[in-house]
């Protein structure tokens, strides 16, 4: 977890990473808005990097981008579908029968 971030789309708001995958690509950010209210974005930018340092594959300058993407109301929502997300991966990995799934995994590929 990252200390408070400034917001890239408000300077009132700020950004709480809390999240990223193994290599970086996404990371995942609680959205503080000034106004009290919350969600969960990602981006392919980690807002704590200065934008300086910021190079490609080949050691090209990258322009930094302020892109976030919305993920979910809350972290409530973000966790349950990460569990279950991660839960359907490892059917499909073992082969299972759907009919063998939890009830919430089958209702969550339904939806």
């Amino acid at each position: 977890m990252g200390g408070p971030l400034p917001s890239p789309v408000d300077d009132r708001d700020r950004l709480v990473s809390f999240s990223r995958d193994q290599q970086s690509c996404i990371i995942w950010y609680l959205y503080l808005h000034h106004s009290g209210r919350s969600a969960v974005v990602c981006s392919d930018r980690d807002f704590a990097c200065r934008p300086e340092v910021m190079y490609g594959p080949d050691g090209e300058f990258v322009v930094p981008r302020s892109d976030l993407f919305w993920c979910a109301p809350n972290v409530e929502v973000f966790a349950y579908r990460f569990l279950v997300e991660a839960r359907l991966g490892s059917a499909i990995h073992d082969k299972q029968r759907a009919s063998d799934l939890a009830p919430d995994a089958l209702a969550y590929l339904a939806h």
